[in-house]
């Protein structure tokens, strides 16, 4: 939080781009870093009971993306009257065009900063104490002592726990690389792929003060349904969560592609349906994959470098041709969604495998206790016959 506030205070007083582009590249390390840790913080601190937390503590990001804006248009808005604008253009004075701009970024670097003091007062009198997680904790440990045999079997059960938990946070990469890749894209082109609508439906003109009332209805529903996500946490499965959520997301970008092109009433809707259908997910499949693998830092980390992915590349493909073909960004968006529909049902049927195992398992060791009885039984029985 230190490095990100001291990044963003001094972001607007750099004279060369070269010297931004670094800076932006070390504020980025920095807010990947805020996430990634205040996820796994929360899953250290309630593990599978994390999801309402989770949902509680995206819901600020959500708070803080709506808000930012409302505190920056003030300071954008600011006037300059026609003498400051020649004496500029003739470099007459040493004066800069909007200097307002600054204070957005040092209210964002003063609020930055002071949280970071904040966890560091806490951390000095009161310090966390970070729980025992590792990568394969909650794998189940088969402690058989019986026969070389038995610890074989105990071995290669071992082992295809351990391959369970590879193939969760690999799916879990993925999951999440093309979910997060879908939101990406909503965020940077859903105004764009609004504006060139009328090139599919020429009627449909859709200026661009009301594709930014639009994209703001997103937004809006993502935010509220995000804050309703908490109390839904309580009383939900986070699978049935995702599960809502997905058809949610799927149902509207199947209005948007078949009725999209007819109607602004209807876009409003299937734009209102996106902004609450994705609003739980990401923080849901955080709290799904937690309860059955130990998130760790690195494997935190590991998840947010994967959400990364499929933005860049969507920023390209689709960022070439929607102008073009707008509807390029819907059919998209909805492959992905299919895509992540089917690796979540691949993830969730895995624990019928990690049962098969655990069962298995636990037969084997019940066949073995009844064998080494029966061999006490065998050998007092032959003792007794012996005296």
């Amino acid at each position: 939080m230190l490095l990100f506030g001291v990044g963003i205070g001094l972001l607007p007083h750099y004279p060369h781009f070269g010297i931004l582009l670094a800076n932006g590249i070390v504020v980025g390390f920095a807010q990947g870093s805020i996430d990634t840790a205040s996820s796994v913080l929360v899953l250290e601190m309630w593990e599978k009971d994390s999801n309402p937390f989770l949902q509680a503590i995206h819901t600020n990001f959500a708070l803080g993306s709506a808000i930012s804006p409302l505190v920056c248009a003030p300071f954008l808005s600011a006037k300059t009257n026609e003498s400051s604008l020649l004496l500029n253009s003739t470099n007459t004075t040493g004066a800069e065009p909007n200097e307002g701009i600054r204070i957005p970024f040092a209210i964002g670097a003063i609020i930055s900063i002071a949280a970071a003091v904040l966890l560091f007062y806490h951390e000095m009198f009161a310090p966390y104490i970070t729980p025992k997680r590792s990568f394969l904790r909650k794998q189940l440990l088969l402690e058989l002592n019986t026969a070389p045999d038995a610890i074989k079997e105990e071995k290669e059960d071992s082992k295809k726990i351990i391959f369970y938990t590879y193939i969760c946070v690999c799916l879990g990469c993925v999951l999440l690389c093309f979910y997060a890749g879908t939101e990406l894209m909503i965020l940077s082109f859903l105004s764009t792929f609004l504006i060139n609508l009328y090139k599919c439906n020429p009627p449909l003109h859709i200026p661009k003060n009301q594709a930014a009332y639009m994209t703001s209805a997103f937004s809006t529903m993502f935010t509220i349904f995000r804050a309703l996500s908490i109390i839904a946490a309580t009383k939900l499965r986070t699978s049935t969560m995702l599960y809502l959520s997905f058809c949610d997301i799927f149902v509207a970008y199947g209005i948007m592609a078949l009725y999209g092109t007819t109607s602004i009433y209807i876009l409003w809707a299937a734009i209102a349906m996106l902004g609450a259908g994705s609003s739980c997910v990401y923080a849901s499949i955080y709290a799904f994959i937690e309860k059955r693998i130990d998130i760790t830092n690195q494997i935190g980390g590991l998840f947010m470098l994967s959400c990364c992915f499929l933005g860049a590349l969507g920023a390209i493909i689709i960022g070439k041709k929607i102008e073009q073909t707008p509807l390029i960004f819907v059919y998209t968006n909805m492959g992905a969604i299919c895509f992540v529909m089917i690796l979540f049902l691949i993830l969730h049927f895995t624990d019928v495998w990690k049962k098969s195992i655990i069962n298995g398992s636990s037969i084997k060791k019940e066949l073995n206790e009844l064998v080494k009885r029966s061999f006490h039984f065998s050998k007092k029985s032959q003792t007794k016959q012996e005296f």
